[in-house]
């Protein structure tokens, strides 16, 4: 102990074995303390981010627009069908980063898909009855709009439903009226369901929010949202209104989100939105000098290393505190040191 209170410093008065005032004690091991506090802290934080992904900052791509449109090549022109369902192939315009494509219904947008990486698109979605003029519309993963693909028009005629069985007729009475009778057409509202953006953005930081609408069919309504990642969500709403829903995702890649809105009458409505980032992960083998995910001195960040600095600091402090008593400790246990008087020569 005598050696770690020489090691330490720790000066007392030669006669009484008490402590000196600080004013005279060398601070050296206080500011070894410090110094291995804050070594601590910064080897730990270096660590965190050579081991966590959620430590890497992702690198914001710049996005030019695309100066040539995205061509459709299925469905031919004029087309006329049956069906409601219908997908839109085609090409996209040759752009790094690649576009995302949007589909466009009579002016309304239905929904959006990355490129492939084979710099084509394939999208699903459901047709509205009559006449429907699709175009598509190319966009940046920054928001940019790019332009137009030429105009393709599709003919949607649902099948006439089942006619009622005939009433019997009496023998009596015989049947003169060779009339057709008039197709039954609903009369119910048609269900809708639009999205405030053409696509869902996400960030490291920033969850990916479906933002939207849901109108006409009859209440209530049931909506399913599959974002892509293996997660889905079911929702059972009493009355039509705007939708917000959003989720976190752990890669910053690409997702495909499927959206099923269905209301009482039995109506069933599928639309599919891409959901894409800005950011791209730092290249391999860059360890611990990557950019990180998100400023780790920043906000919460900064309030967290603090705290665990104030932490070790405090921890080490007291360790050097017990050093002075149990220092202290030995010397009062040994009592005063004795002195050694020489004898005056006559």
């Amino acid at each position: 102990m005598h050696v770690l209170h020489q090691k330490l410093h720790l000066q007392h008065h030669r006669h009484t074995g008490r402590l000196l005032h600080h004013k005279h004690t060398s601070y050296r091991s206080l500011a070894i303390v410090i110094g291995l506090a804050g070594l601590t802290i910064v080897g730990t934080s270096i660590l965190a981010r050579a081991t966590a992904d959620s430590l890497y900052v992702y690198a914001r791509i710049a996005a030019p627009i695309p100066d040539d449109p995205a061509i459709i090549t299925h469905p031919p022109d004029n087309t006329v069908t049956d069906k409601a369902d219908l997908t839109l192939d085609g090409s996209c315009p040759v752009v790094t980063p690649q576009v995302v494509i949007a589909s466009v219904d009579n002016g309304a947008e239905t929904g959006s898909v990355p490129c492939d990486s084979s710099n084509n698109f394939s999208l699903r979605f459901t047709l509205q009855a009559g006449r429907n003029t699709l175009v598509a519309r190319s966009y940046t993963i920054t928001g940019d709009t790019g332009p137009d693909s030429a105009p393709v028009t599709v003919t949607y005629t649902p099948p006439a439903p089942p006619l009622p069985p005939a009433a019997p007729v009496a023998q009596s009475t015989p049947n003169t009226d060779t009339t057709t009778p008039a197709p039954i057409t609903s009369t119910l509202p048609p269900l809708t369901l639009t999205i405030n953006t053409p696509f869902i953005t996400f960030g490291p930081q920033k969850n990916a929010v479906w933002l939207g609408t849901i109108a006409g069919g009859t209440a209530p309504y049931t909506f399913i949202i599959n974002w892509g990642d293996n997660a889905t969500e079911t929702y059972h709403l009493s009355d039509a209104g705007q939708l917000s829903y959003q989720h976190h995702y752990g890669l910053m890649q690409s997702y495909d989100v499927t959206v099923q809105a269905s209301d009482s009458a039995g109506q069933v409505l599928t639309q599919h939105y891409a959901a894409v980032t800005p950011y791209v992960p730092p290249s391999p083998g860059t360890g611990i000098f990557a950019t990180p995910t998100r400023p780790i001195w920043g906000g919460p960040s900064l309030i967290g290393v603090y705290g665990a600095y104030l932490l070790v600091l405090s921890g080490f402090g007291w360790l050097w505190i017990q050093a002075h008593a149990l220092a202290y400790a030995q010397i009062s246990a040994h009592g005063r040191p004795k002195t050694i008087r020489r004898a005056r020569k006559h």
